[in-house]
């Protein structure tokens, strides 16, 4: 109190590039002391958080309004700023430059201060809308905030609208921790630590300050990142209050409680058509999300003023910079098809791309620009149904923090369809991840991708370098070959089906099958068929075993094979042939071709265009189901006409494929906004 016994009261308000709205403030202000009795000596702080001083000019307009230039960025230097200007007075009341005080305002947090003694009094915010808000927004009460009876005390308050007692809060040696002042929550850690220190926190309802919303806020992504970030300080604040990793852990689990259920909620409501359930979904998922991201160290910059943004993305740069791409596949060597290997070097030798092997912190947590997706079921998989759960629980949150960072995603259609066999849960969430899609790269010319998301044409590499170094075998007369993972629609037990069709008179005594296929002047005994692969289930090997009916000239190697192996086999053959039930993308295909041996395959566009593009011989297609005769006419083509040049694979080098893979990149940058010059 000053010396004539009244209470000295400082309004302070905190303000940042906003001139205008801090005109119309300090007139409301000014309204807002005249109507405070003689008991109280008020005066209004302005601290300018701008470098450049543009507050400087308003309050010179106001004589009575005293001006703190606080160069350091971050809300919480202005607020410590505005502790040190108001070091002699007993009430501190803080105000934002965007709000605007209802009639009684002051009045009303300074009487509650007086009937509690708290050492903090909290008013309401409420929203002011410079439009109506659309349906979305107000269904998900995104801007609305909770009622309690005046006089009620609470455990955290937002400095936008807070009184201090400034005798207590110097008492307990309190002030704002500046390392929150760009992420925010330096208010909600302050008030945690005051309540936390035995002081008083409590509540005015009759406070009212209204929070302008422009319109530029009423948007989705606007209030989902102001959801993630309120999130995030929750989790930062914690930790500050009690470090270790007990916190983390209860952070983790209360985050990922969250957005579990914040995405089950919105999956409900867009199962059943709500507007409430979808919004209000979101934001609890958003949230979770934020939690998680905290738990984890991550600081999110809702106030950063960078170029390097809220999660320090690089700023947009020119086409000759490097494109930093997270790959959707692990770093560790795959198994089988050397697809990835050979692509992430076709990347690298071509030049301008940084990639990243996947792994779940990198994908919640890193810094990369794109995020390039091959096989989306593979991340949702696991071997027992808990940590399947929890995979898709990061999937969602993966998709999210996409969608909050605008990072781009590109997926490469190697399939048409979802996969088959999967859950409800885990088919909307495909779903999901096919609508956050920036660019689609498909693997031939033929593939017609449906919907409006743009395309790019990157031609499936050959195998010729990966193979080169294993020894090959010559050809042996009449055998045909299958190889590759065993799976259903492969169409292996029609090919052994069709195979048996072939059968000479002392085959069909023995096995029972019915000759077929002999008007091509090949006999049953100049032929045999080998199957080089892992069967997908038990069911699966034991039904293609029983298609063979011991058929002495079929050979069932149903096992994994090494790429030495593999070369072996593959070479072997006279014919390669692949009877996938629909064939799109086959690496297969390619691996025969790279290794010099004609394929048979079903006659379609894409099978087609390959055949020209190869040359002639290399290609040879079968309409509607396998037969034993196509499989012998297919044979007697190849050998009265057979291929007199290498086949031209020249158009699927690795590559020249990298380079257009970075075209796609760009163009998917440039369609998220992040576009280089």
């Amino acid at each position: 109190m000053n010396a004539a016994g009244a209470t000295t009261v400082v309004v302070a308000v905190l303000t940042y590039r906003r001139p205008q709205l801090l005109r119309g403030l300090l007139l409301r202000l000014a309204e807002q002391l005249a109507e405070l009795d003689s008991d109280c000596a008020a005066s209004i702080l302005v601290v300018d958080n701008d470098p450049d001083g543009s507050a400087r000019a308003e309050v010179a307009r106001h004589q009575a309004v005293r001006y703190q230039h606080e160069v350091r960025p971050g809300i919480a230097a202005a607020r410590n700023r505005a502790l040190d200007a108001a070091s002699d007075a007993d009430l501190l009341v803080f105000i934002d430059d965007d709000e605007t005080p209802q009639p009684g305002w002051l009045a009303a947090l300074i009487s509650t201060w007086r009937r509690t003694a708290a050492a903090g009094v909290a008013g309401k915010v409420v929203p002011d809308y410079a439009a109506p808000p659309p349906d979305w927004i107000t269904a998900g009460r995104f801007f609305v905030r909770a009622t309690r009876a005046t006089g009620t005390p609470v455990p955290a308050a937002g400095a936008g609208n807070l009184l201090l007692d400034l005798n207590q809060v110097r008492a307990a040696g309190l002030r704002f921790d500046e390392s929150f002042g760009l992420a925010g929550g330096e208010d909600t850690l302050f008030t945690r630590m005051m309540t936390r220190s035995g002081l008083a926190l409590v509540w005015c309802e009759e406070a009212k300050a209204a929070d302008l919303v422009p319109a530029q806020r009423m948007s989705r992504r606007w209030v989902l990142t102001r959801a993630f970030s309120h999130g995030n300080a929750h989790a930062r604040v914690e930790l500050r209050l009690n470090p270790g990793l007990r916190t983390r852990i209860e952070l983790a689990a209360l985050g990922m409680s969250r957005a579990a259920g914040g995405v089950a909620r919105a999956a409900f409501g867009m199962l059943t058509r709500s507007m409430v359930h979808r919004a209000r979904g979101m934001r609890a998922g958003y949230r979770g999300a934020g939690i998680i991201a905290g738990a984890a160290g991550a600081q999110f910059h809702e106030y950063t003023r960078s170029a390097a943004g809220r999660f320090r993305r690089r700023a947009s740069r020119s086409a000759s910079d490097q494109v930093v791409v997270l790959q959707s596949f692990p770093g560790r060597a795959p198994v089988g098809n050397p697809y990835r290997v050979l692509l992430v070097e076709g990347l690298t030798g071509a030049g301008g791309v940084t990639v990243v092997h996947f792994d779940w912190r990198t994908a919640l947590l890193g810094r990369y620009d794109v995020f390039h997706v091959h096989w989306p079921e593979t991340l949702l998989g696991a071997r027992t149904p808990v940590r399947k759960l929890v995979r898709q629980l990061q999937f969602a949150l993966l998709l999210l923090r996409l969608r909050l960072a605008r990072i781009p995603v590109v997926r490469t259609v190697h399939n048409l369809e979802l996969p088959q066999g999967i859950s409800r849960r885990e088919a909307l969430l495909l779903r999901l991840a096919q609508r956050a899609e920036t660019v689609r790269v498909r693997l031939n010319s033929s593939t017609d991708v449906a919907g409006d998301t743009p395309v790019h044409t990157v031609l499936h590499g050959h195998y010729r370098d990966w193979f080169a170094d294993h020894p090959q075998r010559p050809a042996i007369p009449g055998r045909l070959v299958f190889f590759g993972l065993v799976r259903r629609y492969k169409g292996v037990e029609a090919l052994v089906r069709a195979f048996r069709q072939t059968a000479g008179p002392a085959d069909s005594a023995a096995t029972g099958a019915t000759p077929a296929g002999m008007a091509a002047g090949i006999g049953a005994e100049q032929l045999s068929l080998q199957v080089v692969g892992n069967p997908s289930t038990a069911e699966l090997a034991d039904s293609i075993r029983a298609a063979a009916g011991g058929d002495r000239r079929i050979q069932l190697d149903f096992d994994f094979v090494t790429d030495a192996d593999l070369v072996a086999a593959v070479t072997a053959a006279e014919l390669v042939v692949l009877p996938y039930r629909e064939m799109h993308n086959s690496a297969g295909v390619l691996t025969a071709l790279s290794l010099d041996r004609p394929v048979l395959v079903p006659d379609n566009l894409v099978n087609r265009r390959l055949a020209d593009e190869v040359g002639p011989g290399w290609v040879h297609r079968y309409q509607g189901a396998l037969t034993g005769a196509a499989l012998t006419a297919a044979l007697a083509e190849l050998r009265s006409d057979p291929p007199t040049a290498p086949p031209n694979l020249d158009q699927r080098d690795w590559v020249v494929g990298g380079g257009q893979h970075r075209l796609a990149y760009l163009d998917a940058l440039a369609r998220a906004g992040r576009g280089r010059s």
